[in-house]
């Protein structure tokens, strides 16, 4: 028994005929891929192929009909982003005066979690220089994820900072970056220690809050959005296309 797993799988066996004038390649890498499914059920009955992708309409029909099953993954809804966004939040450092604020650490990362949604699922439009679309059609699983990845990696950056500041990091090839290669000047790390010693008094008080959790969608949903809209959102119906980001 065994899987095999494509990821993107879309850009290995795209719809052949799609670019007129190319050299044939994307031709014959389907037809290649065709011939390969094929011979995985001849000589492996136990072998399962999976292939992932959110532009279902860019694959050729004839290696589509070669799986059994298509299973839509749709994007979450607002209820499921709490639920994913509650997984990712119990992995970060929290603020510790958010902590006190909100009277447990529990009671900050639900407060976290039911901001952060409500942000990103607000009525608000992400505008493109292509388009625009609606805040809550950028969500997906791994974007939550992402967002939340990027706070904890901010959190920590300032702890780090503070921690060179204070002379308290033992790794000598980070003290010589510090002081030597300008790393101090390129982060703007003087105004951005300065802030965070008038507010935190220990060094483990620094943790996520929502500055960090709203830089971070505000950073990557631009990006996010203008992929969605190149890719076709706007001219294709969902059914039909299996447009699932």
């Amino acid at each position: 028994y065994g899987v095999i797993f494509f990821d993107e799988i879309d850009a290995l066996a795209q719809e052949r005929g799609m670019y007129t004038g190319s050299s044939g390649a994307p031709e014959r890498v389907t037809g290649q891929l065709l011939d390969l499914l094929e011979g995985f059920h001849a000589l492996h009955p136990h072998l399962t192929v999976i292939g992932a992708t959110n532009r279902l309409y860019l694959i050729d029909s004839a290696f589509r009909a070669r799986f059994d099953k298509i299973i839509e993954v749709s994007a979450p809804d607002k209820e499921a982003a709490y639920s994913i966004a509650a997984i990712y939040a119990k992995k970060i450092p929290i603020d510790r005066y958010l902590i006190k604020e909100k009277g447990g650490e529990e009671e900050a990362r639900s407060y976290l979690v039911r901001k952060m949604v409500g942000y990103m699922y607000s009525d608000n439009y992400v505008e493109t220089e292509i388009g625009r679309i609606k805040r809550a059609d950028t969500i997906t699983g791994r974007f939550i994820a992402q967002i939340f990845h990027y706070a904890r990696d901010k959190a920590l950056e300032e702890r780090t900072l503070l921690m060179l500041k204070k002379g308290t990091i033992s790794n000598e090839d980070m003290k010589r970056m510090w002081n030597n290669e300008g790393i101090e000047t390129i982060l703007d790390a003087g105004s951005k220690t300065n802030d965070l010693q008038k507010k935190y008094k220990r060094i483990e008080d620094i943790g996520v809050n929502m500055v960090h959790l709203k830089e971070g969608f505000d950073k990557f949903v631009q990006r996010r959005a203008e992929e969605i809209l190149a890719s076709g959102y706007e001219g294709m119906p969902e059914e039909e296309t299996g447009m699932h980001f």
